[in-house]
């Protein structure tokens, strides 16, 4: 019986299978996954069908892992398909370990031989040794074995791969990937720039990813090489994530979600050298397609009104939606729990329905920022769920602390429904906020950035398309791009 021993328990996890286990459940209970959209959507249907997680150390990303790892909590896979690069042997084409188990202080996992069967040909080989140093498979073990039971693993590095060999392995896993069927890719973000390029990079690194478009992808890191030369690599496993997009292509798989993002330095205080870390999951809908999903956007052209029936609001409803939303913020902040709706039933908040945004700001800088285009509820629930989301679930941001609830200051952006122009000309800068939707890469600024910033149209328009949507600065002028614009009654605390 061979078994792979772990390599970095002790150093990147803990060795203790009690410390270990506990540090997960730590890891993982901070994830509400009701509060995620991605979550709630999986609790009700379909699980992921791809996840994308870091692998550094625990202390480093253990919790950005968790964010993926929770979505897959309890269901029924079999097979847990495992894909890296090689960050220590050296080697041509994509190595397999078919040895009997891989083994973690919390127990021994099966390899699935008959599952490697189906995937081997003359470059897709077995070879225990290019995995026995590798840490970046070993460290998503202790998560599976936390949220799942009676799985079976089949482990793979990339080494020196060409485009030929990436399709071959992403045609032989669309093959075998069924409902009891999870690939897990492995990866990393930017590596050692100063904590603001990773921001920059990383962003747009996800935002390419998001959109399922494996040219996409390969064309963002391209385009960041050039124009970041001095950071060492933008996706340490940029090979195992273009499989990833290609099984997407496959599968037809057309969700797609960034469940968390942050990088070393908001977790050790040092900006100076960091490491960029994302949890991302794909997963398939029978509905129409949502890529790159946020609550910040419509889910399709059928969700874009073309009338606006509601009035303004009133400075007292604008007083008492301050007023809930602050309630919500505390409450669940301290408690976890929403705080029921306290609203006379003649209030026209009952039947209102509006896009709503919430921002939350720290001694006058962003803290938070999230909202919804789409009208799905009432004012109410909805001002609840945003100003939630808002605190706690903005992937750019760790989630808020009791500590900082007094420096918090709450704005709330009510919205009209979106109007197409044919022309940028009909922008006004200050009054209109803008909605570009390219293809199925979506991306808004709200009217108060541009008076926030000063920019030009030009430099408005041009940073929406590339900060925002992680496209060419000049994507705004392509005939396939469609420009919404909006207003905003705006107010806070």
């Amino acid at each position: 019986m061979l078994i792979r021993q772990p390599v970095v328990a002790g150093q990147f996890y803990p060795n203790s299978a009690k410390k270990l286990s506990s540090t997960i459940q730590k890891f993982l209970n901070k994830v509400n996954i009701k509060n995620t959209s991605l979550g709630a959507v999986t609790r009700r249907g379909k699980p992921p069908k791809i996840l994308i997680v870091p692998h550094a150390g625990y202390d480093y990303s253990g919790q950005v892992a968790a964010h993926a790892f929770r979505q897959i909590e309890n269901y029924n896979f079999k097979h847990i398909v495992l894909l890296g690069v090689s960050h220590s042997a050296f080697f041509r084409g994509i190595a397999i370990d078919d040895s009997d188990f891989w083994q973690t202080p919390l127990g021994k996992i099966k390899i699935s031989k008959n599952f490697i069967a189906k995937l081997t040909d003359k470059n897709i080989f077995v070879d225990k040794q290019a995995h026995q140093q590798e840490h970046s498979l070993e460290v998503q073990l202790p998560f599976l074995q936390e949220v799942l039971k009676n799985f079976q693993i089949i482990p793979i590095l990339i080494g020196q791969a060409s485009q030929k060999d990436l399709k071959l392995l992403a045609q032989k896993i669309s093959d075998n990937l069924n409902n009891n069927t999870l690939l897990i890719i492995s990866s990393d973000l930017s590596h050692y720039p100063k904590q603001k390029t990773a921001q920059i990079v990383d962003k747009k690194t996800t935002d390419a990813i998001l959109t399922l478009k494996h040219k996409r992808f390969v064309n963002t890191l391209s385009q960041l090489k050039q124009t970041y030369p001095n950071v060492d690599t933008f996706a340490c496993a940029s090979q195992p994530i273009e499989v990833a997009l290609l099984v997407a292509k496959n599968l037809k798989i057309n969700k797609s979600k960034l469940l968390h993002l942050t990088n070393s330095g908001k977790i050790t205080g040092d900006g100076n050298r960091v490491v960029g870390y994302a949890s991302i999951a794909f997963y398939k809908s029978s509905s129409q397609s949502s890529v790159g999903a946020t609550l910040a956007g419509p889910r399709n052209d059928a969700a874009i009104p073309s009338e606006h029936k509601s009035h303004e609001l009133s400075s007292q409803e604008q007083k008492f939606l301050l007023n809930y939303s602050r309630q919500v913020l505390e409450t669940y902040t301290k408690t976890g729990k929403t705080p029921k709706e306290r609203l006379n039933s003649k209030n026209l908040l009952r039947s209102k329905k509006r896009g709503i945004f919430i921002t939350l700001k720290k001694h006058g800088q962003l803290r938070g920022c999230i909202g919804s285009f789409v009208a799905n509820r009432t004012l109410l629930p909805t001002i609840a769920k945003t100003t939630i989301a808002s605190a706690f679930h903005d992937p750019r941001f760790p989630p808020l602390t009791k500590q900082e609830l007094k420096d918090i200051k709450i704005e709330i952006s009510i919205l009209s429904p979106l109007k197409k122009i044919n022309s940028i000309k009909q922008i006004k800068m200050g009054k209109h906020g803008v909605y570009l939707k390219y293809v199925n890469c979506t991306g808004t600024f709200l009217p108060q950035v541009a008076t926030e910033t000063g920019w030009t149209k030009k430099e408005f328009l041009s940073q929406l398309c590339s900060q925002k949507m992680g496209l060419r600065s000049d994507c705004y002028l392509d005939p396939k791009t469609e420009i919404f614009i909006y207003t905003v009654q705006l107010f806070s605390e």
